[in-house]
């Protein structure tokens, strides 16, 4: 059946082509008489390895030998033609059709092939986004450890400084007022003019201790005492009593009653240092008064000068 089918599909057979019809249609009669009938597994397996060109000539041909079969009122011989073209029908369905769900099947595996390649690309992305995050919270966390451990260490050097400091503010003021306390209870042996002066000198190296232990904090717990507004570790262009506006006050207040002091000590002289005018002032009950202003005045101007000239130098 083989070589009767290769026969077949060389070449299409014409209507008028009457010895290429009778040449096929006796091999396939002598065909049918030897073998009594074609096996369908043949005719489908020949048919699965045609193209479809070869089975479109074939299936002419088939026809046309069925026809001229006919002619010759070959009834069983186109009987057995007409079951073989039924079977070649069939076979080139059969195959179609798996050929269809072959290609189903094929763009379905591509699917799912794209989506496994898909899946495992994003599995991978998530798998290095996963590292890298634990690398990250693993490195985060060694260094809030880190400075955790650092900031324990240095609170507690803090505490212990700060502590130690207003200890010593503690018992500087104390200290202080203790002095003055004991000034003041001999103030009947003391003259005012000695105790103004004693007094200056110790709450000014009260407020001089005072300031030097607040500038010793602001260092530990880096936070300015500035009053001008600056930021610690920017640089600033104010004067010193922009800055510590209240430490020079209190400084120039104590150098007032100090200088006061000083003139009333020299009041209760009767010749200061030999100075006729400061004598004739001096014997005059208000003296002591006009001095004290005058004095006040002489040193507003002098902090004025200072201040200016700082500022113009800056």
């Amino acid at each position: 059946m083989k070589d009767i089918l290769d026969l077949m599909t060389k070449s299409k057979l014409l209507d008028s082509d009457e010895r290429g019809q009778e040449s096929l249609f006796f091999r396939l009669k002598n065909y049918y008489e030897e073998n009594g009938r074609h096996k369908y597994s043949e005719v489908s397996r020949y048919i699965f390895n045609l193209g479809d060109s070869d089975i479109d000539v074939l299936a002419v041909n088939l026809n046309l030998i069925a026809k001229f079969a006919e002619k010759k009122n070959e009834d069983n011989i186109k009987h057995n033609i007409n079951k073989l073209i039924d079977h070649t029908d069939l076979a080139h369905i059969q195959r179609k059709y798996i050929e269809n769900e072959v290609k189903k099947n094929e763009r379905l595996l591509r699917g799912i092939h794209q989506s496994t390649m898909n899946v495992r690309s994003e599995s991978q992305k998530l798998t290095q986004e996963l590292v890298k995050t634990k690398e990250s919270l693993n490195e985060n966390y060694n260094k809030i450890s880190s400075d955790i451990d650092k900031y324990k260490s240095s609170i507690y050097t803090q505490f212990v400084t700060i502590l130690g400091i207003f200890t010593a503010i503690t018992f500087g003021v104390f200290g202080g007022m203790e002095i003055l306390g004991n000034v003041m209870s001999n103030i009947v042996e003391v003259r005012v003019p000695k105790l103004l002066m004693f007094s200056s000198l110790v709450i000014g190296s009260i407020l001089t201790i005072l300031y030097m232990l607040l500038t010793a904090i602001s260092n530990i717990v880096q936070l300015p005492i500035r009053n001008c507004g600056c930021k610690r570790d920017d640089p600033c262009n104010h004067t010193p009593f922009q800055k510590h506006p209240i430490y020079f006050t209190g400084m120039m207040t104590t150098l007032y009653l100090f200088l006061i002091g000083v003139i009333s000590h020299g009041y209760e002289t009767e010749n200061l240092r030999g100075i006729p005018l400061l004598d004739r002032i001096m014997l005059n009950g208000s003296g002591i008064y006009i001095l004290s202003f005058l004095l006040f005045i002489v040193i507003m101007i002098i902090f004025l000068l200072i201040n200016n000239h700082m500022k113009s130098s800056k």
